[in-house]
């Protein structure tokens, strides 16, 4: 939505849970979000896009480990975008065949490659942008922060571990948006989210 300040455009998919928003969320208020700087601690599982009202450019978003992707490819001065690259594919498209090897032999593909040479996915905790001066990427996180996990793992640890878990149940919990269904396995994190709702006396099928 178009307005005094601001993007131009916001797009967002998925949640950010510190503020509670999500893909349904009031259009000001996601608008309003994306308007800070981008540059900054986003706690949630998303892809975001902008295109600003002061140039001719737009941004990708991403969070902290990519879990809600994002891929785009470049054809020309054109940017296309999706969640989902094999929107993204044409007929004449050549396979990366490292990707298809890491793919086969790691499960997964390191890096921003993707199956094909022209698509890319934007990196993890990352705001690229493309403009008329080019492609710029950023990070919004530096995974150098991120704990070494060298303490031991006894009591004390797993009680610290619960407790984070349980402010991320709450929180996922204060995403309103109707009637949610959630399908849980005889795993242990479903068994561990089962508990904290029954816990809670959550109203939940």
């Amino acid at each position: 939505e178009s307005g005094d300040d601001g993007p131009e455009l916001t797009i967002l998919r998925g949640y950010l849970a510190d503020e509670g928003i999500h893909s349904y969320s009031d259009k000001a208020a996601v608008r309003d979000y994306w308007s800070r700087s981008l540059v900054n601690r986003h706690n949630g599982v998303f892809s975001a896009v902008g295109i600003p009202k002061t140039s001719e450019s737009i941004c990708f978003i991403t969070d902290i480990f990519g879990i809600g992707q994002l891929f785009y490819r470049k054809i020309g001065k054109m940017i296309f975008f999706s969640s989902t690259p094999a929107l993204l594919s044409q007929n004449e498209d050549k396979k990366n065949k490292m990707s298809w090897s890491f793919r086969m032999l790691l499960g997964y593909i390191p890096g921003n490659a993707t199956l094909v040479e022209d698509i890319r996915s934007v990196p993890p905790a990352s705001v690229v942008t493309f403009s008329d001066k080019g492609e710029k990427a950023e990070h919004w996180y530096d995974y150098a922060k991120l704990s070494r996990g060298a303490l031991p793992v006894d009591k004390q640890a797993l009680l610290v571990s619960n407790k984070y878990f349980t402010r991320a149940i709450d929180r996922c919990r204060n995403l309103e948006y109707g009637q949610v269904t959630l399908p849980l396995s005889s795993g242990f994190d479903s068994r561990r989210i089962f508990a904290q709702l029954e816990s809670r006396k959550a109203n939940f099928e």
